[in-house]
């Protein structure tokens, strides 16, 4: 019985310690991102700069508390809604980009 309950302890530990594919996806690619936002989003925003272009520098995008333009605190759920939906002068990507692109992008966006 003993035995039975310590496998049964290793076996829940090793469980909670490998992430779910779901975790891993969410997570995102920054490499992949980089390609995302060269491919996307570059003509409009610097990667290097707070310096506005078209749309605002985004360098430095997670360590301010405030999107650029919007207001709104800067978090995953809200940086998602931004690209998704756009708003500001920006066009919306939700059908141009996958979840998993969207992923990606923000993923390297906290890089910056």
């Amino acid at each position: 019985m003993k035995r039975t309950m310590l496998w049964m302890t290793v076996a829940v530990a090793a469980a909670a310690t490998v992430p779910s594919s779901r975790a891993a996806t969410a997570a995102g690619d920054a490499a992949a991102g980089k390609q995302v936002f060269a491919d996307n989003c570059v003509a409009c925003h610097s990667a290097t700069t707070t310096t506005r272009q078209a749309g605002p520098g985004l360098k430095d995008l997670y360590k301010n508390p405030k999107l650029p333009g919007t207001g709104r605190p800067v978090s995953d759920a809200n940086v998602r809604k931004q690209i998704e939906k756009g708003g500001g002068g920006m066009p919306g990507f939700a059908s141009s980009l996958s979840a998993a692109q969207i992923d990606d992008l923000i993923a390297y966006l906290k890089t910056l």
